[in-house]
């Protein structure tokens, strides 16, 4: 039972947007070095343009993706080209998590996730628990200790975000707060028009050396 309880509370995530891409990035304990993707993922794509990350219980969070592509695929395949495909998808997870809090207190009542995506062609985000949906402006945390990352988060946004600057603040609000692992940190691009695409460990060990300390406001690249 501890086991479980410490991987709940180490896992975190972020999403950083931009125009033209939004990064996501993970904490993940629960990550298995021997399968590349590991089956244990926190970042999910929900169809093409949307992704979920989640944070909170493993259990509780595949459910909450596996029901969310389930109805995408199932129910609502027209809406994948129209006006408020994120915002659906978010406001979908927050009928299912707070369901599931009335129902009963089962795994579901211990996850908080992040969905983002592209509404014909422009980039939104939201933050999504039992309790309520937020429009997220350009970055957002959710987890083990989010208001460290989100105040890192806040700190290095207010520039534009490309690729690799998003990139670059995603895994700084993580090291902010201890969590300088490679081996549980996962990234993840979705760029416009394109499926999402995992970074590699080798390259975020990379990108580690170049993250900058709470005070800074410089990355050093190369």
């Amino acid at each position: 039972m501890s086991k479980r309880v410490s991987k709940f509370m180490d896992s975190t995530c972020v999403a950083v947007r931009g125009d033209e891409h939004i990064v996501f990035a993970a904490y993940n304990t629960d990550l298995d070095a021997f399968y590349v993707p590991s089956p244990n993922t926190r970042i999910r794509a929900v169809s093409n343009k949307t992704v979920m990350a989640y944070a909170g219980d493993q259990t509780g969070g595949q459910d909450l993706w596996q029901q969310a592509v389930k109805d995408r695929t199932d129910m609502y395949p027209q809406y994948e080209d129209e006006q408020g495909n994120v915002a659906y998808i978010a406001n979908y997870l927050f009928s299912v998590l707070h369901n599931s809090t009335i129902i009963r207190n089962g795994p579901l009542s211990l996850v908080s996730c992040i969905v983002a995506g592209f509404d014909v062609g422009k980039s939104y985000i939201y933050k999504v628990d039992k309790t309520k949906v937020d429009v997220i402006d350009k970055v957002t945390a959710v987890g083990y200790e989010e208001h460290t990352a989100q105040n890192y988060l806040n700190q290095h946004c207010n520039r534009t975000i490309d690729e690799l600057t998003g990139i670059m603040i995603a895994l700084g609000s993580l090291t902010s707060k201890g969590q300088t692992d490679v081996k549980h940190i996962e990234v993840g691009v979705l760029s416009k028009g394109q499926p999402i695409r995992m970074i590699s460990q080798n390259d975020i060990t990379d990108y580690l050396c170049s993250v900058p300390s709470d005070s800074s406001d410089e990355y050093v690249i190369g």
